[in-house]
């Protein structure tokens, strides 16, 4: 069929007209996106306080809610938060963890993770004696965890902007958050 001259153009014009409004919504497009310290406690309440316990009741480790810091010189997320355990050989015992982690971004998951824990300082009130035996159990415990938990998990639609699925392209730790840098999606050949 031969489309009269009029149609065809009115049918360019509108393809043209659908491109140029596809390609302003990707200039619109925000280029960072901040979780404020807000934002991830709030994740983080659903996670702890983290009980653990080893071999049936000989040592059970309680680590409370941690309170976020960020450690905008070296990109890392600093974690304090109080804990208490209990072993057979001691009793009950409080204290105190610092420990620092960088963050990586699982596409798959849409989720960023801590990665490369570090611990900066475990101090145990009563006995610090026993640091030596519970900073295995609490690297051990803390590892698990950060495996399995994301920080902050991005739901579906806020990987989307005008219809157009996003990127991540960078993460940076600020003052006040975690800066994710963002970038519309290049399609796929």
């Amino acid at each position: 069929m031969i489309y009269p001259v009029r149609q065809l153009i009115g049918k360019l014009l509108l393809a043209a007209c659908a491109i140029s409004v596809l390609t302003s919504c990707a200039a619109l497009l925000p280029h960072d996106y901040l979780i404020t310290q807000q934002k991830l406690t709030e994740k983080l309440q659903d996670s702890f306080p983290l009980k653990h316990d080893l071999g049936n009741g000989l040592f059970s480790i309680t680590v409370d809610m941690p309170i976020l810091g960020f450690d905008t010189e070296h990109n890392r997320i600093a974690i304090r938060s109080e804990f208490s355990a209990y072993s057979i050989l001691s009793g009950p015992l409080q204290g105190h963890l610092t420990m620092s982690s960088s963050l990586r971004f699982d596409a798959d998951q849409r989720a960023i993770f801590l990665q490369e824990p570090q611990f900066d300082n475990l101090t145990i009130m009563q006995d610090d004696s026993f640091a030596k035996l519970l900073r295995p159990a609490m690297n051990m415990m803390l590892a698990e965890f950060l495996r399995s938990h994301a920080l902050y998990r991005f739901q579906a639609n806020e990987l989307r902007f005008a219809g157009a699925d996003i990127d991540i392209t960078g993460i940076d730790v600020v003052k006040d958050g975690i800066s994710i840098k963002l970038a519309p999606r290049k399609s796929q050949p």
